[in-house]
């Protein structure tokens, strides 16, 4: 599972690993995880036609257990390739492991998620993993606070784009009543994404506007 997302991304999120669902499809973040995510990016206005979306490792971990340093070794040259291609303006880590990769090696995510890092010339920031949200939905206001602070980030670094061009973006932020936010409401993961009505124009920030390019697993056998 290599990747996926447009050329021109300028806000690249690395995951940890695939999962079933994931080696299946040979794309990340397609399970109920990926469903979740989804609905994350739309909170602050994004969609995966916008970002770039990669893992650590681009192979299943049996049972998926957290990938094991040598595994993480093996396939770093391939992340490190992608990162060069895409020279993304901002880089999040999603889950725990991956900020230990790229932020630091004794990140605490309970502590230090949210938070902006300077790494090799990059901005960097951790959020937690979609999975660690179902397992507890109540980390998930202080991850849309992260959120916020990730779209703050996004509209003072990247490249912005007339906000007419963005469908089915939500326009309150700061909506108490959004099933991400909600624990115990509607689920997210079959919330129906009904294009809101447009009645104002302003300028908004994403992060490419590419065609969107997935490569084959087949062309990772060697990880």
């Amino acid at each position: 599972v290599f990747g996926v997302g447009p050329q021109d991304a300028e806000v690249l999120f690395i995951g940890e690993g695939p999962g079933e669902q994931e080696d299946l499809k040979g794309e990340p973040f397609v399970g109920r995880g990926g469903k979740l995510l989804d609905d994350m990016l739309e909170l602050i206005d994004l969609d995966r036609t916008k970002i770039y979306i990669a893992n650590m490792v681009k192979c299943r971990p049996p049972k998926n257990r957290d990938p094991l340093e040598t595994e993480q070794y093996a396939c770093s040259e391939w992340l490190s390739r992608q990162i060069a291609l895409l020279d993304p303006k901002l880089i999040v880590c999603l889950g725990r492991i991956s900020a230990m990769k790229f932020i630091k090696p004794d990140f605490k995510i309970t502590r230090e998620h949210g938070q902006w890092f300077e790494v090799d010339g990059r901005r960097v920031m951790a959020l937690y993993h979609p999975a660690a949200l179902l397992r507890d939905p109540g980390k998930r206001p202080e991850t849309f606070d992260d959120l916020k602070r990730l779209q703050a980030e996004i509209r003072a670094v990247c490249t912005p784009i007339d906000f007419k061009k963005r469908k089915g973006a939500i326009l309150c932020f700061n909506s108490a009543s959004s099933p991400f936010l909600t624990a115990t409401g509607p689920s997210p993961l079959s919330r129906p994404r009904t294009p809101a009505p447009r009645t104002t124009t302003s300028a908004t920030s994403t992060c490419g506007t590419g065609p969107t390019v997935s490569t084959s697993p087949r062309l990772m056998a060697g990880c």
